[in-house]
Protein backbone atom coordinates (compact mmCIF):
# COMPACT_ATOMS: atom_id res chain seq x y z
CA UNK A 1 0.00 0.00 0.00
CA UNK A 2 1.45 3.39 -0.99
CA UNK A 3 0.67 6.85 0.25
CA UNK A 4 -0.27 9.99 -2.37
CA UNK A 5 -0.60 13.17 -0.99
CA UNK A 6 -1.82 15.97 -2.98
CA UNK A 7 -1.61 20.07 -1.83
CA UNK A 8 -5.92 19.65 -1.08
CA UNK A 9 -6.17 15.89 -0.10
CA UNK A 10 -4.63 12.69 0.87
CA UNK A 11 -5.29 9.48 -0.94
CA UNK A 12 -4.29 5.74 -0.13
CA UNK A 13 -4.07 3.44 -2.90
CA UNK A 14 -2.95 -0.72 -3.31
CA UNK A 15 -0.63 -1.53 -6.58
CA UNK A 16 -1.00 -5.40 -7.17
CA UNK A 17 2.60 -6.50 -9.58
CA UNK A 18 2.59 -10.19 -11.51
CA UNK A 19 5.00 -10.78 -13.78
CA UNK A 20 3.29 -11.98 -17.32
CA UNK A 21 4.85 -15.15 -19.56
CA UNK A 22 3.81 -15.98 -23.04
CA UNK A 23 2.83 -19.91 -23.37
CA UNK A 24 1.91 -21.54 -26.48
CA UNK A 25 3.83 -23.38 -29.31
CA UNK A 26 7.60 -22.95 -29.67
CA UNK A 27 9.07 -20.93 -32.51
CA UNK A 28 10.27 -22.18 -35.55
CA UNK A 29 13.66 -22.75 -36.53
CA UNK A 30 16.23 -20.92 -38.62
CA UNK A 31 19.42 -20.78 -40.16
CA UNK A 32 18.69 -24.61 -41.61
CA UNK A 33 22.24 -26.34 -42.79
CA UNK A 34 23.08 -29.98 -43.38
CA UNK A 35 26.65 -31.34 -44.50
CA UNK A 36 27.10 -35.30 -45.77
CA UNK A 37 30.67 -36.32 -45.18
CA UNK A 38 29.70 -40.01 -44.64
CA UNK A 39 26.42 -39.53 -43.09
CA UNK A 40 23.72 -36.36 -42.45
CA UNK A 41 24.80 -33.42 -39.71
CA UNK A 42 22.08 -30.79 -39.43
CA UNK A 43 22.84 -27.90 -37.66
CA UNK A 44 20.05 -25.04 -36.86
CA UNK A 45 19.52 -22.09 -34.66
CA UNK A 46 16.42 -22.67 -32.52
CA UNK A 47 13.60 -20.39 -31.58
CA UNK A 48 11.66 -19.34 -28.48
CA UNK A 49 10.65 -22.70 -26.36
CA UNK A 50 7.16 -20.65 -25.73
CA UNK A 51 7.45 -20.93 -22.27
CA UNK A 52 7.88 -24.75 -21.95
CA UNK A 53 10.71 -27.25 -22.59
CA UNK A 54 10.71 -28.19 -26.35
CA UNK A 55 12.27 -30.86 -28.60
CA UNK A 56 13.41 -30.70 -31.98
CA UNK A 57 12.37 -33.74 -34.73
CA UNK A 58 14.00 -33.77 -38.04
CA UNK A 59 12.24 -34.99 -41.62
CA UNK A 60 14.22 -36.21 -44.26
CA UNK A 61 12.85 -37.76 -47.59
CA UNK A 62 15.52 -39.16 -50.82
CA UNK A 63 12.95 -37.01 -53.30
CA UNK A 64 10.05 -39.09 -53.03
CA UNK A 65 6.59 -39.17 -51.82
CA UNK A 66 7.23 -40.04 -48.43
CA UNK A 67 9.31 -37.93 -45.32
CA UNK A 68 10.74 -40.14 -42.78
CA UNK A 69 10.77 -38.71 -39.05
CA UNK A 70 13.72 -38.90 -37.01
CA UNK A 71 13.84 -38.24 -33.25
CA UNK A 72 17.26 -36.92 -32.47
CA UNK A 73 18.31 -38.60 -28.84
CA UNK A 74 21.35 -36.50 -28.39
CA UNK A 75 21.30 -32.66 -29.62
CA UNK A 76 24.30 -31.16 -29.68
CA UNK A 77 24.74 -27.48 -28.35
CA UNK A 78 27.59 -25.93 -30.84
CA UNK A 79 27.55 -22.47 -29.52
CA UNK A 80 24.93 -20.42 -27.42
CA UNK A 81 23.07 -19.96 -30.89
CA UNK A 82 23.14 -23.12 -32.51
CA UNK A 83 22.26 -26.59 -32.34
CA UNK A 84 23.38 -29.96 -33.84
CA UNK A 85 21.98 -33.64 -34.36
CA UNK A 86 23.26 -36.74 -37.10
CA UNK A 87 21.72 -38.83 -39.08
CA UNK A 88 23.61 -42.24 -40.11
CA UNK A 89 20.72 -43.96 -42.19
CA UNK A 90 21.42 -42.37 -45.25
CA UNK A 91 22.50 -44.20 -48.61
CA UNK A 92 25.20 -42.95 -50.30
CA UNK A 93 25.13 -41.23 -53.86
CA UNK A 94 21.48 -40.35 -53.23
CA UNK A 95 19.95 -36.54 -52.49
CA UNK A 96 17.95 -36.05 -49.76
CA UNK A 97 16.04 -33.60 -48.53
CA UNK A 98 15.56 -32.41 -44.85
CA UNK A 99 13.39 -30.04 -42.50
CA UNK A 100 12.93 -29.27 -39.18
CA UNK A 101 10.33 -29.02 -36.66
CA UNK A 102 9.94 -27.57 -32.73
CA UNK A 103 7.25 -28.88 -30.56
CA UNK A 104 6.43 -28.36 -26.90
CA UNK A 105 3.64 -29.40 -24.86
CA UNK A 106 1.30 -26.11 -26.38
CA UNK A 107 2.24 -27.40 -30.05
CA UNK A 108 4.78 -27.64 -32.88
CA UNK A 109 6.54 -24.98 -35.05
CA UNK A 110 8.14 -25.66 -38.31
CA UNK A 111 10.88 -24.43 -40.29
CA UNK A 112 10.69 -22.35 -43.08
CA UNK A 113 13.51 -24.00 -45.09
CA UNK A 114 14.18 -27.37 -46.55
CA UNK A 115 18.25 -28.10 -47.34
CA UNK A 116 19.30 -31.19 -49.86
CA UNK A 117 22.77 -33.10 -49.61
CA UNK A 118 24.49 -36.10 -50.76
CA UNK A 119 26.80 -38.36 -49.86
CA UNK A 120 29.10 -38.76 -52.37
CA UNK A 121 30.61 -42.58 -52.04
CA UNK A 122 33.88 -42.39 -53.75
CA UNK A 123 34.43 -46.22 -52.93
CA UNK A 124 30.96 -47.30 -54.40
CA UNK A 125 31.98 -44.81 -57.83
CA UNK A 126 35.58 -46.55 -58.22
CA UNK A 127 33.50 -50.07 -57.96
CA UNK A 128 31.06 -49.08 -60.85
CA UNK A 129 34.07 -47.73 -62.86
CA UNK A 130 36.11 -51.10 -62.63
CA UNK A 131 33.46 -52.73 -63.50
CA UNK A 132 32.74 -51.17 -66.85
CA UNK A 133 34.63 -52.96 -69.53
CA UNK A 134 34.89 -49.72 -71.90
CA UNK A 135 36.86 -48.11 -69.16
CA UNK A 136 39.58 -51.00 -68.43
CA UNK A 137 40.23 -50.96 -71.69
CA UNK A 138 40.62 -47.35 -72.14
CA UNK A 139 43.07 -47.52 -68.97
CA UNK A 140 45.05 -50.37 -70.56
CA UNK A 141 45.29 -48.58 -74.02
CA UNK A 142 46.42 -45.30 -71.80
CA UNK A 143 49.17 -47.35 -69.98
CA UNK A 144 50.76 -49.12 -72.90
CA UNK A 145 51.18 -45.78 -74.39
CA UNK A 146 52.79 -44.15 -71.93
CA UNK A 147 54.71 -47.28 -71.55
CA UNK A 148 55.62 -47.23 -75.15
CA UNK A 149 56.42 -43.36 -74.72
CA UNK A 150 58.74 -44.32 -71.87
CA UNK A 151 60.71 -46.95 -73.50
CA UNK A 152 61.22 -44.03 -76.98
CA UNK A 153 62.66 -42.01 -74.40
CA UNK A 154 64.96 -44.51 -72.75
CA UNK A 155 66.52 -45.60 -76.15
CA UNK A 156 67.18 -41.73 -77.05
CA UNK A 157 68.98 -41.01 -74.00
CA UNK A 158 71.24 -44.12 -74.47
CA UNK A 159 71.74 -43.25 -78.20
CA UNK A 160 72.67 -39.74 -77.14
CA UNK A 161 75.13 -40.95 -74.09
CA UNK A 162 76.68 -43.13 -76.97
CA UNK A 163 77.87 -41.04 -79.27
CA UNK A 164 78.54 -38.34 -76.81
CA UNK A 165 80.91 -41.25 -75.38
CA UNK A 166 82.17 -41.82 -78.98
CA UNK A 167 82.98 -38.38 -79.79
CA UNK A 168 84.99 -37.98 -76.46
CA UNK A 169 86.87 -41.39 -77.45
CA UNK A 170 87.45 -39.79 -80.98
CA UNK A 171 88.67 -36.61 -79.76
CA UNK A 172 91.02 -38.56 -76.98
CA UNK A 173 92.91 -40.66 -79.66
CA UNK A 174 93.28 -37.36 -81.61
CA UNK A 175 95.36 -36.20 -78.55
CA UNK A 176 97.13 -39.27 -78.20
CA UNK A 177 98.40 -39.06 -81.94
CA UNK A 178 99.28 -35.21 -81.34
CA UNK A 179 101.21 -36.15 -77.90
CA UNK A 180 102.99 -39.11 -80.22
CA UNK A 181 103.98 -36.93 -82.87
CA UNK A 182 105.05 -34.01 -80.83
CA UNK A 183 107.36 -37.26 -79.15
CA UNK A 184 109.13 -38.01 -82.00
CA UNK A 185 112.97 -38.94 -81.64
CA UNK A 186 115.26 -36.10 -82.58
CA UNK A 187 117.35 -37.93 -84.79
CA UNK A 188 115.31 -39.23 -87.77
CA UNK A 189 116.45 -41.43 -90.46
CA UNK A 190 114.90 -41.40 -93.95
CA UNK A 191 115.34 -43.37 -96.71
CA UNK A 192 116.74 -42.08 -99.54
CA UNK A 193 113.47 -41.84 -102.07
CA UNK A 194 114.20 -43.75 -105.27
CA UNK A 195 112.94 -41.42 -108.51
CA UNK A 196 110.23 -43.41 -111.05
CA UNK A 197 112.89 -43.88 -113.43
CA UNK A 198 115.00 -45.40 -111.57
CA UNK A 199 115.63 -49.15 -111.09
CA UNK A 200 116.14 -50.54 -107.28
CA UNK A 201 119.42 -51.45 -106.61
CA UNK A 202 120.18 -54.85 -106.27
CA UNK A 203 123.73 -56.85 -105.38
CA UNK A 204 125.04 -59.94 -106.60
CA UNK A 205 122.53 -62.15 -105.09
CA UNK A 206 119.99 -60.67 -106.63
CA UNK A 207 118.70 -58.38 -103.75
CA UNK A 208 116.70 -55.69 -103.39
CA UNK A 209 118.53 -53.15 -100.99
CA UNK A 210 118.00 -49.51 -100.05
CA UNK A 211 120.31 -46.94 -98.78
CA UNK A 212 119.59 -45.13 -95.57
CA UNK A 213 121.26 -41.61 -95.15
CA UNK A 214 121.08 -41.05 -91.03
CA UNK A 215 121.21 -36.87 -90.53
CA UNK A 216 122.61 -35.44 -87.25
CA UNK A 217 120.02 -32.67 -86.93
CA UNK A 218 117.16 -32.97 -85.31
CA UNK A 219 113.89 -33.39 -87.65
CA UNK A 220 111.05 -30.79 -87.17
CA UNK A 221 108.61 -32.82 -89.25
CA UNK A 222 106.15 -34.52 -88.18
CA UNK A 223 106.04 -36.90 -91.40
CA UNK A 224 106.28 -40.62 -90.49
CA UNK A 225 108.79 -43.10 -91.07
CA UNK A 226 108.41 -44.51 -94.70
CA UNK A 227 110.01 -47.66 -96.15
CA UNK A 228 110.59 -47.16 -99.98
CA UNK A 229 110.54 -50.46 -101.88
CA UNK A 230 108.56 -52.72 -99.46
CA UNK A 231 106.33 -53.19 -102.42
CA UNK A 232 108.81 -55.39 -104.16
CA UNK A 233 110.41 -56.93 -101.76
CA UNK A 234 112.24 -60.33 -102.15
CA UNK A 235 110.69 -63.29 -101.04
CA UNK A 236 112.83 -65.91 -99.55
CA UNK A 237 111.16 -69.29 -98.54
CA UNK A 238 108.10 -70.19 -97.90
CA UNK A 239 107.23 -72.51 -94.85
CA UNK A 240 104.31 -74.34 -94.24
CA UNK A 241 102.97 -74.33 -90.99
CA UNK A 242 100.34 -76.90 -91.50
CA UNK A 243 102.70 -80.15 -91.88
CA UNK A 244 104.10 -81.67 -89.20
CA UNK A 245 107.72 -83.63 -89.12
CA UNK A 246 108.77 -87.18 -87.80
CA UNK A 247 110.96 -86.60 -84.35
CA UNK A 248 114.43 -86.88 -84.22
CA UNK A 249 115.86 -90.51 -83.30
CA UNK A 250 117.29 -91.15 -80.21
CA UNK A 251 121.26 -91.15 -80.63
CA UNK A 252 121.72 -92.23 -76.72
CA UNK A 253 119.88 -95.51 -77.63
CA UNK A 254 121.57 -96.19 -80.47
CA UNK A 255 124.74 -96.13 -78.56
CA UNK A 256 124.02 -98.38 -76.39
CA UNK A 257 122.95 -100.83 -78.70
CA UNK A 258 126.21 -100.73 -80.31
CA UNK A 259 128.02 -101.06 -77.34
CA UNK A 260 126.31 -103.96 -76.65
CA UNK A 261 126.87 -105.76 -80.04
CA UNK A 262 130.70 -104.63 -79.30
CA UNK A 263 130.76 -106.75 -76.35
CA UNK A 264 128.86 -109.69 -77.64
CA UNK A 265 131.62 -109.69 -80.44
Amino acid sequence: MKQLTTLQKTYQATFHIQNLKFIGPPQSPTDLNVDCPRSAIISWRPGFDGGATQNFVIEYSDNSSYWLTHHPQSVVSVDNNFMSAQIHDIRPNTPYSFRIRAKNSFGVAASDTTVNCTWQNNEDEMASFLNNRNALVGIGVLVLLLLIVFAALVVLIKLKRRRESNNQDNSLRKQGNNSNEEEKPAIAAKPSKVKKDERPTVNKDGLIYVDLDLKDTPSTSTEAFVIHGADDRTQYVDIDFTRRADPPRDTDNEKTQNEKEKEKA
